[in-house]
């Protein structure tokens, strides 16, 4: 019974009409063109092949552990599972007990959670508590504005600074175009004592609808921040807009990193540096996404549009 839950459970989203990129983000879009409705069945067999394929070929015995305790006594590869949300986590994870984080949290309103769950609802008799979501919605019940995403987000990376060791990192997924929604990101995580390492961009060769769509102000890829824990909270001074002092900074940064790489996209170098020397200075709040990024590069360089690469002219 339960692994015909984790089935079904993995199937849902590819349940309904879609395109032929099965874009899963959008639960109650419909298509103009390329509509397809996928078979039912054919997607759960295909799972049950993966699930078996998969139970073949690991030799490993995981086990599961009750608490904590038990899991740091364990003489064999073991996990825990907690149900819960972040911030509502105390004694099940001592503080300064964890060396490593991953964390892929919500951006801001990209995806409508909430929305997507009644499908999970409907179908697993799961009920979701949107009173402890992370998210930035503006639904007709329980708005959720930026403001409290923000607050949210803030106690849940408190919590996880708690938990960690002195010398562990946190690795987060975040992308998002908006750079004044990167710059929030950052700050809120530099208020829980998370201080911004490096990040390191991961290109994908299939393209999101969202990116197929608004190719010259949506990144692509995807892209992990890298924090330590530093208890000693620094401030990084907010700037207002500076048009020159900008585009010094990112025509300098592109220029050098284009001497290593002679072909790259926008998001490349975003996630490869850019982001950061522009938080630092102060200025990434003041960016309104990543089309202004590409119009001072447009600037000096040439961006071709079937691979959106940035050539030095």
């Amino acid at each position: 019974n339960s692994i015909l839950k984790i089935i079904i459970s993995s199937i849902l989203h590819l349940s309904k009409y879609t395109d032929l990129r099965s874009q899963s983000q959008f639960p109650f879009w419909y298509p103009k063109k390329d509509v397809l409705e996928r078979n039912i069945l054919n997607l759960i067999l295909k799972k049950f092949k993966t699930l078996i394929k998969t139970l073949e070929t690991k030799k490993e015995d995981i086990q599961e552990k009750k608490d904590f305790k038990e899991l740091s006594n364990a003489n064999s590869k073991s996990y825990i599972l907690l149900n819960k949300p972040i911030q509502k986590i105390r004694d099940e994870i001592p503080n300064n007990s964890i060396d490593l984080v991953f964390s892929d949290p919500p951006y801001f309103d990209q995806v409508a959670y909430s929305e997507y769950l009644v499908i999970w609802e409907f179908f697993l008799n799961f009920k979701k508590n949107n009173n402890l979501e992370l998210v930035q919605t503006n639904r007709k019940k329980k708005i959720i504005s930026r403001e409290q995403y923000l607050d949210t987000l803030k106690s849940c990376f408190y919590n996880i600074t708690r938990k960690m060791k002195n010398d562990a990192t946190a690795i987060i997924y975040f992308k998002d175009s908006k750079l004044n929604n990167v710059d929030d990101f950052l700050r809120v995580l530099l208020q829980c004592g998370l201080e911004f390492d490096k990040q390191v961009h991961v290109s994908k060769k299939k393209y999101t609808y969202k990116q197929n769509t608004t190719q010259d102000t949506t990144v692509v890829g995807d892209c992990l921040f890298f924090f330590k824990k530093n208890i000693n909270k620094k401030e990084v001074v907010k700037r207002k807009y500076e048009q020159k002092m900008i585009e010094k900074i990112v025509f300098e940064f592109t220029h050098k990193y284009l001497k290593k790489n002679k072909r790259v996209k926008i998001s490349e170098i975003l996630d490869n540096g850019l982001i950061k020397e522009l938080f630092f200075c102060g200025y990434l709040g003041t960016l309104k996404d990543s089309g202004s990024i590409m119009k001072i590069l447009q600037k000096r360089y040439k961006i071709e549009k079937k691979s959106r690469n940035i050539i030095e002219i």
